[in-house]
């Protein structure tokens, strides 16, 4: 029961980042606002970052008070500093030195519709939970239904209440229509 509310939270993470992103000319590794993106499809990792940084040690994040809960999607309660950003990941991620960009994170390609009635996200094989499962369509269709359902906070409702719905087109592929046209 606990790892699939883990699943659930991390699953619930990818939909907050699809309604930020901007209408990309093209469906690829990535979208943009105006169509042009900085990084090639291959790149391995963002030009502000350091490939010499050594993984492991410690971070310490400074919060005013305590937190209750760890699930930053439910109405009651507070979540610790940094739980959203740190723990959960998306199905893209905004690239920091260019505006309104978003490159695949969890999505490995990511297909607007021309009239802007719907996108279309294919995973990334490699995409896993933290117990080593794979991502699939179905997951993120059962976190949208649970984001825009009365067991997440009200905010999430409002803000997915232009996608009319999420279709599963393949284990690795879900189409996301929406109520009109959308960037």
């Amino acid at each position: 029961m606990q790892n699939r509310q883990i699943r659930i939270g991390t699953l619930l993470t990818i939909l907050v980042a699809l309604v930020i992103m901007g209408r990309p000319a093209l469906g690829a590794h990535g979208i943009s606002l105006d169509g042009k993106l900085k990084y090639p499809a291959d790149f391995s990792h963002f030009s502000y970052t350091s490939l010499k940084a050594k993984p492991g040690g410690h971070l310490v994040l400074h919060d005013l008070g305590s937190f209750d809960k760890m699930n930053p999607f439910t109405l009651k309660g507070s979540t610790p500093a940094g739980l959203s950003a740190l723990v959960f990941e998306s199905l893209a991620e905004s690239s920091l030195d260019e505006p309104f960009a978003k490159y695949g994170l969890i999505a490995q390609d990511i297909a607007p519709a021309k009239d802007g009635m719907s996108v279309t996200f294919t995973l990334n094989p490699a995409a896993r939970f933290s117990d080593g499962t794979q991502v699939s369509a179905g997951d993120v269709k059962f976190s949208l239904d649970t984001l825009k359902s009365s067991a997440a906070h009200p905010f999430y409702q409002s803000y997915f209440h232009d996608i009319k719905e999420a279709i599963v087109l393949g284990p690795k592929k879900i189409r996301f229509n929406f109520s009109k046209a959308s960037r």
